[in-house]
């Protein structure tokens, strides 16, 4: 509420780092790019304290559609565009200040970007935000900042970003800055840097498994207070052991070259340093037929994932013979469930060697135990036969429950062709005996 338009006009200047999450929209038709204000607006009040502004392109009214309190309501806000901007504020309003905007299409149009000119004409170094509408939360800005807090210049920072935090699939979004060469820009004036020590897999070594455990520890440096792992361009949480100077973590490979990246920021005598280090390996093995991933992103959750043959229906088939899944993780046509995960975050990996049953393979998510959390974001990334990748989500589960809560249908694999077809429906199943397990069955 007290980011209202005075608040705009007047109080973003003379920092840093500016970090805005609002709103946002762009006018093609006028070249206009929009954020929207925390002031609830009227059409007598625009009209009455905002002509001018109005006149001159700087400033509008638009109805934003919210939940609140489990309801949908649509609520109008005053709005304020890149000329606002260029109006209310002088050069040197922005010295070297890094803006990022949190904001749906804040850096559309890579002709002219005009929010990012808007603020660089001002004085700021560098502008950061979203192509398109995004469902990108505020963590991935805060893992930004750690990484620029730690002297990294800015196109090393968002190189190190997991996929998820700079694109969003429902939009094709991409986060990019302006302008490009902003590409050497830094927060604070120099990196400090820690070092890791990869024990395994091992730089230029062979692995005859789809699955291996990569180990490693810090060996300079107190402890890692984030680390990423990206393996193949997916990019996974490091599972830390409780020293938080140790890892070991599962991981499905695939067959040929895999490439595999640690950044991560750790903690040292008078701040913070850089971690990251990057190599190659080989899997010595026939590529699989079908390889999937899936990745959540909460800690202490169990989401699982589940592979229906063809010709099986849903929900009726679900948490049977004919259901790849926890209890069955070897089944007897030909999928298998490689590397499973109850703790958060995943990975877990549904694979096909040979995919021997010709027909239409349904993929599934679903949300067995949320721990406390009120939700999680998942994320699939599916490949046939060693091809590209097909990445699939943000997709928001709330209710969870051993039999029955939140399913989503991620897409459909048919063989022999190897097309993979999306879906993305999210069904809510009813609890099955009251959330409790079926006789016979046991979890892990």
């Amino acid at each position: 509420p007290n980011a209202n338009v005075q608040f705009f006009k007047t109080g973003l200047k003379q920092f840093g780092a500016v970090i805005i999450f609002a709103h946002g929209s762009h006018t093609d038709a006028t070249g206009r790019t929009w954020l929207q204000t925390g002031e609830v607006g009227s059409i007598a009040g625009l009209l009455s304290n905002y002509q001018s502004e109005i006149q001159a392109g700087q400033m509008d009214m638009f109805d934003v559609a919210e939940t609140r309190g489990g309801q949908r309501v649509t609520t109008p806000y005053y709005s304020i565009s890149d000329n606002f901007i260029q109006a209310s504020y002088t050069a040197g309003d922005f010295p070297g200040t890094i803006v990022y905007l949190g904001a749906c299409q804040g850096l559309k149009n890579p002709n002219t970007r005009p929010m990012g000119q808007a603020f660089v004409a001002k004085g700021a170094s560098a502008v950061i935000g979203w192509t398109e509408t995004n469902r990108v939360g505020p963590s991935a800005a805060r893992r930004l900042f750690s990484f620029l807090l730690c002297g990294k210049i800015l196109s090393d920072a968002v190189r190190s970003l997991p996929r998820e935090d700079k694109t969003d699939n429902y939009a094709s979004a991409i986060l990019t800055y302006h302008p490009s060469s902003a590409d050497n820009v830094r927060l604070i004036p120099t990196e400090r840097r820690a070092a890791l020590n990869l024990v395994r897999p091992l730089k230029d070594s062979v692995y005859t498994s789809r699955t291996l455990t990569m180990q490693g520890n810090l060996i300079s440096g107190d402890s890692i207070s984030l680390g990423l792992v990206e393996l193949n361009a997916v990019a996974l949480r490091l599972a830390l052991q409780s020293d938080r100077k140790s890892f070991s973590q599962e991981l499905g490979i695939k067959s040929g070259t895999n490439s595999i990246r640690i950044t991560g920021l750790v903690d040292v005598s008078g701040g913070c340093a850089c971690v990251d280090t990057a190599y190659t390996f080989r899997g010595n093995f026939e590529p699989l037929d079908l390889w999937t991933e899936l990745r959540w992103n909460t800690d202490n959750t169990d989401v699982d994932f589940h592979l229906l043959r063809p010709g099986a229906g849903f929900p009726g088939e679900l948490w049977t013979p004919t259901d790849c899944y926890y209890s069955n993780k070897v089944t007897s046509w030909g999928a298998f469930l490689d590397v499973d995960n109850t703790g958060g975050r995943g990975p877990e990996h549904i694979t096909i060697p040979t995919a021997s049953v010709q027909g239409v393979y349904r993929l599934f998510v679903h949300y067995y135990a949320a721990q406390g959390a009120s939700s999680t974001s998942a994320y699939v990334t599916v490949s046939v036969r060693n091809g590209p990748d097909q990445n699939f989500g943000p997709m928001a589960l709330g209710q969870s429950a051993r039999r029955g809560g939140d399913v989503w249908e991620v897409c459909t694999v048919e063989f022999p062709s190897g097309t993979i077809t999306r879906v993305m429906n999210k069904t809510t199943l009813p609890t099955v005996a009251n959330g409790l397990a079926i006789a016979g069955e046991r979890k892990r």
